[in-house]
């Protein structure tokens, strides 16, 4: 496709469309009948399945093939339709398919030779006439044509067979339709030899041309060849040929010989002989290429001449070849198919033209209302053109038609662009989101206003109040009795038809019951059958749309078999979106109750139905069966709602039958009979009968696909999802009840949801639990879906990136609920078990927030702070910014617009157009961003205002026009960002500044001042109508207007800080404005101390409540009234006080702003976010109710989001997350994930499953196996400052540093045992398996500042002290001089391999880093390592090589040196080297911050191997270890906020794990079995690294007690028994050690701790 075709094509252009790139690859075969039965069978059996297979995994692309020839009956053979019917399947293909289209078998037989259905009755009577004049008897051709005068000209039809011969199809009666069948075949062929004698004659008089001559002398085959090749242009890249050449044929065996070759008068027929080889020999080659044309020749081989055994060799290398040519041709055609972005919007605006061509072809009329569309096009209407009307009145085909008039006459001089959407029509225009996204200009909606379908009919209401201007309404009605006639006229001057008066009587009495252009199209469709000798009591018309297609369904139903015809429309029917030609084909292949109908008289060499029967039951459907794409594939569904209403009445009105229709087709999705997999069937009595048949059962492969989730390509590189499958599977298993099987295998599936959630949106997932949810009773089953839905929201803006991710979050969140809940039970069990080989790393517990609860979403995607959101008008999408503009669907939790302006600062404030489409925000260092909601441009303006006009203090947006406002003036700039004028506050405004401003039109504004001080609380309000000015009103520290701004309520007193009302007066006649006091509202208790921060309307409820912040808690005034209950009474008299706990309070950021609070929209709860909490009040009695942990960060920014059904509230933080809640579920049960209140800053393991980290406030220790916190240690409950912690390897002490003191605690008893001052520890480390510790403190380290101006040149004195524990007697103490360096943490001690030297960075003489060496078993001084050698100035940290205990590796930002510290050599320098490396020092890590990660061998420095290439990941910081055992190294990136885990041996990623806070620290487990994370939310969560090449890891997770269903009710047993034991032992300790003597009181910690040991809480 050129791009002249592309640009036309962008512009709406309805002129010389390309046709619609499809999705299928369709072939018609053509071969005579009897002769290639053996390779026909053998291509099904063995070749169409592979290509199939193919298509669907490779491209996505449906396979079908058109064989004409396989399962004629004589039902076919009847009406004589069968030749027509090919050659309409063969421009099919043509026009459908991806490639090859046809494919020709020609051997030594010519074919079936028909008569012809049709003949110009003229020409039929010069061939009478001939026939009469050469004395020869045409009595038979008058019996057999009869005249169609209706037809113009008129023609000659060849009556059915049965409509002379009634016994032809009489199977019932088998004699009877022999004798029947044996004299039409000898009628055909004496009409044969008439047509042809007559034909020829004529021919050589010259009286018909050759062409017309042949006509009667041609076979099927030749005339299917003639349409699928030789009139083709290109056949190089769309058809195929195969010629077959039998040697010594045995012509004695007439009966085989028959089948090969055509035989007359028991001899051969050499004019047909003649007739093949001219096609065969001459004119096929000489239009087909050498390469798409293959010839065999073979042997005549015994009695039956062709067999599968003895022809092995060549049917085999025949199917080699047919395979290979099929594909290669697919191939080249889905080369050049354009499956970009762009190929695919070409693709979709194309549907939309060719439809709307197809409506305006037969557009006739309606000439009033195409005016009044022009009227409103050419006009300056800014508001949607809205056509209503009933179903089926014709809006489609009048917006067709308006849309071509567009460019060919309305706008012909100006080239527009014709946006054309039919909604509904594609997939993409099925949603209406990304349908509006593509439409800027022009939107002409249409909309059914239909009483009876109620939520058309709301549509229609809403449109009404959304549009008030009457004239952009268009009733479509009726046609009309007239203009119905005179369509269906032109209608069939166009279809060359006629009809007698009779039965223009009849249209004309139908069109005056209905003239609805659907029916109308209807009766146009069956007059078109009617002949003019059809019999009366045949040409009847019904009165309604519903008559008329159950008039049509009864008629296809009785001409082509009820069954048959029923389960075919039903399956259409019953389908989602659709279903596709070859979809419905394995559909009725594999429905018993219809193949028992159609070989109730056969045995088929394959069971599954004829293709013909389908076509043929489709072409008597004509256009009521529309194309269309869903899920990749073309599908026929139903054109018009109606008939799907009629198809359902007519056959689901049994609703068993619904159900087993929607069953059939799951099972067929679900592939239960795909792949070879025979299907068991019943033989009929019939069939059992006729053929002698002794089993009453029998099994037949069907052929029909299989259907995984996910098809892969043999090499395993390239992946298709089955989206038909994800598509209407679910929706199968819903409305055939078969809720177990929905469980086992979609919902509670996790390899379903991972393929799905991999190639779908997360909406179209949850929908699919929405339907379930909807349609099921079962209340625990109910509960069980809205647990996982509701864990894939929470969970969503990571899994939308992320969709191997889904394991771990389903896994965090869930294991609560797997108590209880067998089906989240038996998804966690899939998850553990197959969720690995996605991501490896597990969660070992319950780590994330568990659905369920108040919290509905977590949005996701700031990198920043979140500092202002605003939700739009319709409160669907929430605008947000950062450093970037990003916003969400509030219905999906989607994120849905990124944009980056790239500007630097903060931003300080966001605002929005009244009509959404423009964003604003500026930030501090004065720049202004101006954002296109729809299109994602944006303008950068800076300050336009002098230096001493101060910074920019405020936006404000109107849709024409922004206002950046500063000091005491403001700019007015248009939407392309350009400055149109600056303005000055008028007047004297000396000690005043602009706080805000808010315009209705530029002339129209409200201005509020303030001092400019934050000290200060004065404010005053102005305001402004076209160049009137308002007197000016002054408050205190709180001011609101409500939302048609004609009320204020601030604080007007010195006194105190009651609320006051002012009304707005506008005189409208001097045009003279002022605000007028109006009463004081109730007073709140201690108004006079606690300030008013902030007051807000709650808008939500027409301004009905005023809401208070003050210092200490809320105040709410209740006016009683809204919009749509004026008389309901106020929850409260009077002010109502709600108090924030003792010690919490409200704080102001900026005046008039403070902490919010919102009103549920049933007005039973008050919810206000404070510090990170949210705080939740009961209405009625005020009294706080609720404590929610909403965030890890201050909650900068509360709005309530009630609307409709929705009751929540969004809070953004400074913890970079926005979070959207449900005050339905605000009591709920939650289940808490233990936490600390502020970041984990380190973790140390024990090797007993405990694992204690390290907060600024406390030491949390925690139990691992089970996630639990078990204790929170400090010694100073008050102001504690903690830095260090570090736990013995048996788990029964903790050694910590907290506010300058050096701690031993008990862990058991959870009592310090050992306490000493010791200011400035910068490190602890265990020695001798944690019975001993070493320490390293600097006392004076705060004052490095002071001495690094002095002549001490930043030196600082380091004491490294080791300890025995748990004693704490000082064992030795050593100190050294050392310096830090700026950005650089402490450089840690460090202790040789075989512990017997401690290595520490110390300086030089000249100030310089170098290396102390001291004894670890004395701390004596070794030596000194000056570090010349390696050129190192800056040491980062000390690196022990494991496996040699002399040497250590001095790490910096450029590389990593080993020195031997008892030669005090260099002995060799590792560029790139970090210092993490392996046991067995062989190996170790080079991460840069920039991105990249490698394995360095440290003896040559050389990288072995690559984890991640050297990409540009942006500069972010980067944590990697191995892990304990070396199998496997984690790397974390602070960008991305993943931990990806790679296996060691091969380097290849087994996980890429997506934090939900950013990672402060990371330890392996002692085993290396699982990695410890710590992160800024103050949460620890252990991750298994369950690589799924090691079978063992399963083991270990199946055995965790988080996966034990009972380990809830253990652990409470387990708690009772643990208190028991505590209390009997606090009771002896109590009597025992009551009175201590002097010489007992050494051993009294000892005992304690071993009575105590009996108390630990062990998991399992």
């Amino acid at each position: 496709m050129d791009d002249r075709t592309i640009d036309s094509i962008f512009l709406g252009s309805l002129e010389s469309l390309p046709p619609v790139s499809s999705k299928i690859v369709r072939i018609f075969t053509s071969s005579t009948f009897t002769d290639t039965t053996m390779e026909r069978n053998t291509l099904m059996a063995k070749c169409y399945p592979r290509i199939k297979d193919y298509c669907r995994e490779k491209h996505g692309l449906e396979f079908q093939v058109v064989d004409m020839r396989w399962g004629v009956r004589d039902e076919a053979t009847d009406d004589h339709m069968t030749t027509e019917l090919c050659m309409r399947e063969i421009k099919n293909c043509q026009r459908l398919s991806m490639g090859p289209n046809f494919i020709v078998f020609l051997g030594q037989k010519y074919g079936y030779r028909p008569i012809p259905t049709y003949i110009v009755s003229s020409e039929l009577q010069m061939i009478c006439e001939e026939l009469t004049s050469m004395g020869v008897d045409r009595a038979l051709l008058d019996l057999w044509y009869k005249k169609d005068s209706n037809a113009v000209p008129p023609i000659s039809v060849l009556q059915p067979i049965s409509s002379i011969l009634i016994n032809f199809n009489n199977k019932r009666v088998p004699k009877l339709q022999a004798e029947d069948q044996a004299v039409w075949w000898d009628t055909l062929n004496k009409m044969q030899k008439l047509l042809r004698k007559a034909a020829a004659s004529l021919g050589a008089s010259n009286k018909m041309s050759k062409d017309d001559v042949h006509n009667y002398f041609m076979s099927v085959t030749e005339r299917e060849v003639i349409n699928g090749v030789l009139n083709v242009k290109n056949t190089k890249n769309h058809c195929l040929a195969y010629v077959r050449y039998i040697n010594n044929i045995n012509l004695q065996n007439l009966k085989k010989a028959s089948l090969f070759v055509d035989i007359i008068n028991r001899s051969l027929d050499t004019e047909s002989a003649k007739l093949l080889s001219d096609l065969r020999d001459t004119r096929l080659p000489a239009k087909i290429e050498a390469s798409n044309s293959q010839k065999y020749t073979v042997e005549w081989i015994g009695r039956e001449g062709l067999d599968i055994e003895t022809h092995e060799e060549y049917l085999n290398h025949f199917i080699s070849h047919f395979y290979k040519n099929v594909v290669k041709l697919v191939d080249r055609a889905m080369r050049k198919e354009d499956s970009s972005a762009q190929g695919q919007i070409v693709t979709e605006i194309l549907q939309h033209l060719h439809a709307c061509n197809n409506s305006v072809k037969i557009f006739y009329g309606r000439e009033e209302s195409c005016e009044r569309i022009k009227r409103y096009m050419l006009g300056d209407s800014d508001k949607p053109l809205v056509l209503f009307g009933d179903g089926g009145c014709g809006k489609t085909s009048l917006l067709a038609k308006s849309a071509s008039l567009v460019a060919s006459e309305w706008f012909a001089d100006k080239r527009p662009i014709n946006i054309i959407r039919f909604l509904g029509t594609t997939p993409d225009s099925s949603a209406l989101t990304a349908t509006l996204i593509s439409i800027c200009q022009q939107i002409i909606i249409s909309c059914a206003n239909e009483p009876a379908n109620p939520t058309v009919s709301h549509e229609y209401h809403v449109l009404c109040k959304m549009i008030d201007v009457e004239e952009n309404f268009i009733e479509v009605t009726a046609l009309g009795e007239d203009l119905a006639m005179n369509v269906i006229k032109m209608w069939m001057k166009t279809a060359c038809r006629d009809l007698n008066n009779y039965q223009w009587r009849l249209v004309a009495n139908a069109i005056s019951k209905c003239s609805l252009p659907i029916f109308v199209k209807l009766v146009f469709a069956e007059i078109c059958r009617w002949r003019s000798y059809t019999r009366p009591q045949e040409t009847h018309l019904a009165n309604t749309v519903m008559d008329s297609i159950m008039l049509l369904f009864e008629r296809v139903e009785k001409q082509h078999g009820r069954i048959l015809v029923f389960h075919a429309l039903a399956y259409i029917t019953a389908s989602k979106s659709g279903l596709s030609e070859s979809e419905l084909e394995d559909l009725i292949s594999l429905d018993d109750k219809v193949l028992d109908d159609v070989y109730q008289y056969h045995m088929p060499p394959v069971r599954r139905i004829p293709p013909l029967l389908w076509t043929r039951i489709r072409n008597d459907l004509p256009n009521y069966l529309s194309e269309r794409e869903a899920d990749g594939v073309n599908v026929m569904n139903w054109y018009h709602r109606q008939f799907k209403d009629t198809a359902k009445e007519r056959y689901f009105k049994n609703m068993n039958m619904a159900i087993y229709f929607h069953s059939m087709i799951a099972d067929y999705y679900l592939g239960i009979w795909g792949g070879g997999i025979p299907k068991p069937f019943k033989f009929t009595e019939i069939q059992r009968h006729r053929f002698g048949l002794a089993d009453k059962e029998g099994s037949a492969d069907r052929k029909v696909p299989i259907q995984p989730l996910v098809f892969t390509s043999k090499d395993g590189l390239s992946k298709r999802y089955n989206l038909r499958k994800f598509g209407e599977l679910p929706f199968h298993f819903v409305r055939s009840r078969r809720f177990k099987d929905l469980f086992e295998h979609v919902l509670f599936n996790y390899e379903w949801l991972h393929a799905k959630l991999s190639s779908c949106p997360l909406q179209s997932v949850l929908a699919d639990f929405e339907d379930a949810s909807t349609n099921t009773d079962d209340k625990e089953s109910k509960r069980e879906l809205m647990l996982v839905a509701d864990a894939l929201r929470l969970g969503g803006a990571i899994l939308a990136i992320y969709p191997n991710m889904l394991a771990p979050q389903l896994i965090g969140r869930l294991l609560p609920e797997i108590g209880g809940n067998p089906n989240i039970k038996m998804l966690l069990r899939a998850c553990d078990r197959s969720g690995p080989k996605d991501c490896a790393l597990i969660p070992v517990n319950h780590c994330l927030h568990t659905p369920g609860g108040p919290l509905k979403y977590s949005l996701e995607g700031h990198q920043f702070a979140v500092f202002a959101f605003c939700l739009t008008s319709d409160m669907r999408y929430m605008v947000s910014i950062s450093t970037h503009f990003i916003t969400f669907d509030l219905s999906t939790s989607d994120l849905t617009r990124d944009v980056n302006p790239g500007i630097e600062g903060i931003m300080q404030q966001l605002v929005l157009s009244p009509d959404n489409k423009w964003a604003a925000a500026y930030s501090n260092n004065n720049q202004t961003v101006l954002l296109n909601m729809l299109s994602s441009e944006f303008v950068v303006i800076n300050s336009p205002f002098e230096d001493g006009d101060g910074p920019v203090s405020g936006l404000y947006l109107l849709n024409q026009n922004l206002f950046i406002i500063c000091k005491l003036r403001w700019a007015k700039f248009d939407m392309r960002g350009n400055l149109v004028e600056i303005f000055e506050v008028p007047g004297e405004n000396t000690d005043w500044e602009i706080l805000s401003m808010e315009f209705f039109t530029p002339l129209d504004y409200n201005i509020i001042f303030w001092s400019g001080s934050i000290n200060e609380v004065r404010l005053r309000l102005d305001s402004c109508r076209t160049s009137n000015y308002s007197n000016s009103v002054h408050f205190f520290s709180a001011l609101v207007m409500n939302k048609d701004r004609t009320r204020a309520y601030g604080c007007a007193n010195k006194d105190n800080f009651q609320v006051s009302a002012y009304d707005f007066i506008e005189n409208k006649e001097t045009g003279e404005i002022h605000w007028t006091f109006v009463e004081h509202l109730p007073r709140y208790e201690n108004d006079e101390k606690e300030m008013l921060l902030q007051l807000r309307l709650d808008q939500h409820q027409q301004d009905r409540m005023l809401l208070g912040t003050a210092g200490l808690g809320f105040v709410i005034w209740d006016f009683g009234r809204n919009e749509k209950d004026c008389e309901r009474a106020p929850i409260c008299e009077g002010a109502m006080y709600l108090a924030l706990p003792h010690g919490v309070r409200n704080i102001t950021t900026r005046i008039m702003q403070s902490n919010s609070i919102m009103v549920s929209s049933k007005l039973d709860y008050a919810v206000a976010g404070v510090r990170k909490n949210l705080y939740v009040w009961y209405l009625h009695n005020g009294q706080l109710a609720k404590v929610l942990d909403a965030h890890f960060g201050r909650i900068i920014q509360l709005e309530p989001l009630t609307i409709g059904n929705w009751n929540n509230l969004v809070t953004s933080s400074i913890d970079r997350s926005v979070k959207v809640w449900n005050i339905n579920n605000i009591f709920e049960k939650v289940h808490v994930i233990d936490r600390h209140e502020l970041q984990i800053d380190d973790i140390s393991l024990s090797e007993v499953d405990i694992a204690v980290t390290v907060t600024r406030s406390c030491v949390g220790v925690w139990e691992t196996r089970s996630g639990r916190l078990l204790a929170k240690l400090a010694d100073s409950p008050l102001g504690a400052i903690v830095t260090h912690a570090e736990i013995t390897p048996d788990g029964r002490y903790i050694i910590s540093s907290e506010t300058g003191k050096f701690l031993i605690w008990n862990r058991v008893s959870e009592q310090v045992v050992y306490r000493d001052d010791q200011p400035g520890i910068q490190q602890i480390t265990l020695m001798d398996y944690g019975y001993k510790v070493l320490t390293v403190s600097v006392p004076n380290i705060n004052q490095r500042d002071i001495l690094a101006g002095s002549d001490e040149t930043n030196r600082l004195t380091a004491i490294t002290t080791v300890r025995s524990i748990p004693e704490g007697t000082i064992l030795f103490r050593f100190d050294f001089h050392m310096r830090m360096v700026t950005g650089m943490p402490f450089r840690q001690s460090v202790i040789t391999a075989d512990k017997a030297y401690i290595i520490v960075v110390t300086l030089d003489k000249s100030n310089k880093d170098c290396l102390g060496v001291y004894s670890a078993t004395n701390g004596s001084f070794v030596s000194k390592i000056l570090l010349k050698g390696c050129a190192i100035k800056e040491v980062f940290s000390l690196v022990p090589m494991p496996h040699k205990a002399n040497q250590v590796a001095v790490i910096s930002s450029e590389k990593g040196s080993i020195m031997d510290i008892k030669s005090k050599k260099h002995v060799r320098s590792i560029a790139k080297w970090g210092g993490s490396l392996t046991r067995d020092g062989k190996c170790g890590l080079y991460a840069p911050t920039r991105g990249g990660l490698e394995m360095l061998e440290l003896r040559k420095g050389t990288t072995v191997k690559t984890f991640i290439p050297k990409v540009a990941e942006g500069v972010f910081s980067v944590i990697c270890i191995f892990t304990e055992n070396d199998e496997y190294v984690a790397y974390y990136h602070s960008g991305r906020k993943t931990i990806r885990v790679f296996r060691t041996a091969d380097t290849e990623m087994i996980a890429n794990y997506r934090l939900q806070a950013e990672l402060t620290a990371i330890k392996s487990s002692k085993d290396g079995r699982a990695i410890v994370l710590g992160t800024v939310d103050g949460c620890m969560s252990v991750l298994a690294i369950v690589d799924p090449k090691n079978e063992e890891m399963f083991e270990y997770l199946s055995a965790l007690p988080s996966r034990d269903e009972n380990w809830k009710a253990k652990l409470a047993k387990m708690k009772a028994r643990v208190g028991f034991k505590a209390a009997i032992r606090v009771a002896t300790i109590s009597s025992r050690y009551g009175k201590p003597k002097n010489d007992e009181g050494d051993g009294e910690d000892e005992e304690l701790t071993e009575i105590t040991e009996d108390i630990v809480p062990v998991a399992d």
